[in-house]
């Protein structure tokens, strides 16, 4: 007999975007990326590509240089879902709409970027990075005011655990 679930539930909302997502009816995946949902809340897909991407070194800086626009490039789309069916995640070939997340790319998530053993950068260096390039195109930006910002805010995040 296997060792799933039915979920009690069938939709969700995503806790980032307010998307209405539907849930996958058998709980038990092996997925360690892009995982369906089983609980009552979650991200949609489109979040979730966000989050995982955020977290995922060097992609994460490279996105911070480029933007998000860069995401729309079909040869890239494509090489990312070949890397999700190599990952042996839950999310299916073709289901994510990149301009979607593109669209919502500047949209908040619940907990910053935190340095890990397979991430050397934190959000403050992912908002640094943004900031130079966009001081690339727009020399009149500021970015070193807004490293600093970040770090402050850092430190009193670190000061509170």
């Amino acid at each position: 007999m296997a060792k799933t679930k039915l979920l009690k539930f069938k939709k969700l909302t995503c806790k980032r975007c307010g998307a209405r997502v539907e849930a996958d009816p058998v709980v038990g995946s092996q997925a360690k990326y892009l995982r369906r949902a089983v609980g009552p809340e979650g991200l949609c897909i489109h979040c979730a590509v966000h989050d995982m991407l955020r977290h995922l070194y060097p992609a994460n800086m490279m996105l911070a240089r480029s933007g998000a626009q860069s995401l729309l490039v079909p040869e890239i789309q494509k090489r990312f879902d070949e890397l999700l069916q190599a990952a042996g995640t839950d999310a299916r070939p073709g289901e994510i709409d990149w301009p979607t997340v593109v669209h919502n790319w500047d949209l908040p998530f619940a907990m910053p970027v935190k340095r890990s053993a397979q991430n050397p950068v934190d959000q403050c260096d992912l908002d640094a990075e943004e900031a130079y390039a966009i001081h690339q195109r727009r020399p009149d930006c500021n970015i070193w005011d807004e490293r600093r910002r970040c770090k402050k805010e850092l430190i009193v995040d670190r000061s509170e655990q």
